[in-house]
């Protein structure tokens, strides 16, 4: 295996702190599906808690009132990986070629679960997480992605 669940968990750990929502241990998910052998994620008794996760995070009080309640979409999806890339990239993941290929087709496989048209922008979104500007312009805008929020309409 190329990375170690500290790391994984440390990624995971930055990508919730970039976006001020409560602290949520994927590492552990992304490790079982890494590694068969693994199973971080069901010895811990999370088994079965991604949905009601998902709950969680569709009416958390932080998102826009007329998206409270609602499933993920396509703004949502680029986000989640933008935010993902941005932590691994932190980490020193993306200095690793070939994990670093592997992490974007293992994003752009699973963001499908959100919005069936993210996978087509996982490679822009990580290459979004490579720019200064683009994280400063994050972070500047009360850590909103306009960008990408506005593409969306009625929004």
């Amino acid at each position: 295996m190329i990375i170690h669940l500290p790391i994984l968990s440390h990624i995971c750990s930055r990508k919730f702190s970039c976006i001020l929502y409560r602290h949520a241990l994927i590492g552990d998910w992304i490790i079982q599906k890494m590694d068969a052998n693994l199973t971080p994620w069901s010895d811990s008794g999370r088994w079965g808690q991604r949905q009601p996760s998902h709950h969680q995070a569709w009416n958390n009080v932080k998102r826009h009132p007329h998206r409270r309640g609602e499933h993920f979409k396509l703004d949502d999806a680029r986000i989640w990986m933008r935010l993902h890339f941005w932590a691994a990239r932190e980490c020193g993941l993306a200095e690793h070629e070939p994990f670093w290929n592997w992490y974007i087709l293992f994003i752009r496989h699973f963001v499908n679960v959100y919005d069936g048209r993210a996978p087509p922008y996982a490679r822009a979104d990580a290459e979004w997480s490579s720019s200064v500007s683009n994280i400063q312009t994050y972070l500047d805008n009360n850590r909103r992605m306009s960008d990408v929020i506005n593409a969306r309409t009625g929004y």
